[in-house]
């Protein structure tokens, strides 16, 4: 099954390792052009990456770092396909953003509580902490927890839910962990399953790869 991966090229390496193990085949558009990509997809994964810019939600920037414009523009041309199209759609961290900015959601621009979710300054690595799992929910089905371990690394998350989203996990601080579509076939997570699995797996937490495996089977 072809599955798209869309952000940032230098950061495609975990989420097209993920996809592969679980038995899809990854590209990107640095092997085919934005037409071809749509047309190729069975399934589209938006990977992490920077801040959105917040004029996208009209707000002015007051915590926003690292914004790439022509990222959000690509982005949003490709939900826009996959809405249009029903191509089955997940976003992560950042791909759970713009999915909801796109939907006409809103992001806070910096979580109060950050130093629980955010890399720390200098650090490669992932927060890891509990969240809860609403039952009936595409998180549900892959881990069959209403209680799970993920990692995080993040310093924003969604503040006004987008049209048909509904928030399905929360961390215990009440930040957004995942979310789901009512009519289309999206799904996003604001945590990061492609660093949870293979090398990265980790006995304190959730194996990564499920994410991905159930994406692939429901192709």
């Amino acid at each position: 099954m072809n599955v798209f991966v869309v952000g940032d090229a230098t950061k495609h390496t975990n989420y097209f390792n993920a996809i592969s193990a679980a038995g899809g085949v990854p590209y990107s558009l640095e092997d085919l052009c934005f037409n071809q990509a749509i047309d190729f997809a069975d399934a589209i994964v938006i990977q992490g990456g920077v801040d959105i810019n917040p004029a996208t939600y009209k707000e002015q920037n007051t915590h926003c770092i690292d914004i790439d414009d022509e990222l959000d523009t690509i982005e949003e041309l490709v939900l826009k396909e996959a809405a249009n199209r029903k191509i089955l759609t997940l976003g992560i961290c950042r791909g759970l953003q713009i999915m909801n900015v796109f939907l006409g959601g809103s992001l806070v621009q910096h979580i109060d509580c950050a130093p629980l979710h955010a890399r720390d300054k200098g650090s490669e690595a992932d927060k890891i902490h509990s969240s809860t799992v609403e039952r009936g929910s595409f998180v549900y089905g892959i881990y069959q927890q209403s209680e799970i371990t993920i990692n995080s690394a993040h310093h924003q998350a969604i503040k006004t839910l987008g049209r048909g989203l509904r928030a399905v996990q929360y961390s215990h601080e009440g930040i957004i962990e995942a979310v789901q579509h009512d009519t289309l076939p999206f799904y996003a997570l604001q945590w990061h399953p492609e660093r949870l699995c293979l090398s990265y797996a980790r006995a304190d937490a959730v194996d990564g790869l499920k994410v991905f495996d159930w994406l692939i089977n429901r192709l």
